[in-house]
C-alpha cells in the first residue's frame, strides 16, 4: 500500500487497490511489492564526501581507542569533506598544491620528508 500510495501521490498516478503492480522498463515487466531503504554504512559515507580510500575513520588514531560505528557517522557529519578544503588551498596557495595524492599513505610519505 506504501508503494501505491507514493506513486499516486508523487509520480501522477492512479493506481488502485486492487491494482497490481507491474511496471514495462525497457521491455522488461517489474512486479513491484514494496520499496526498501538501508542506511549508508560509515565508509560509504566518508566515500561519498571525497575522503581518500584508506583515510581511518574506526580508530582514534592517537590512542588506538576504537570509534562506534554512531561515532564514525557523527564524526563524518561533522566533518569537511576534502575536495573543497582543497578547493579553498588551491584557490589561496596555487604554489603549495602542485601534487595530488590517491592514498592517504601518499600523503603522510609526502610530508614525512
Amino acid at each position: 500500500p506504501a508503494v501505491r500510495e507514493l506513486l499516486n501521490k508523487y509520480a501522477g498516478r492512479k493506481i488502485a487497490g486492487d491494482e497490481i503492480l507491474i511496471f514495462d522498463i525497457g521491455g522488461i515487466p517489474y512486479f513491484i511489492c514494496d520499496i526498501g531503504m538501508r542506511m549508508l554504512e560509515p565508509r560509504e559515507l566518508f566515500n561519498a564526501q571525497g575522503f581518500l580510500p584508506d583515510y581511518i575513520i574506526d580508530v582514534e588514531t592517537v590512542t588506538g581507542k576504537p570509534y562506534s560505528k554512531a561515532k564514525q557517522i557523527a564524526r563524518c557529519g561533522n566533518s569537511v569533506c576534502p575536495p573543497m578544503a582543497e578547493a579553498l588551498a588551491r584557490a589561496n596557495l596555487p604554489e603549495l598544491c602542485s601534487r595530488r595524492f590517491k592514498t592517504m599513505k601518499e600523503f603522510n610519505e609526502e610530508i614525512a620528508v
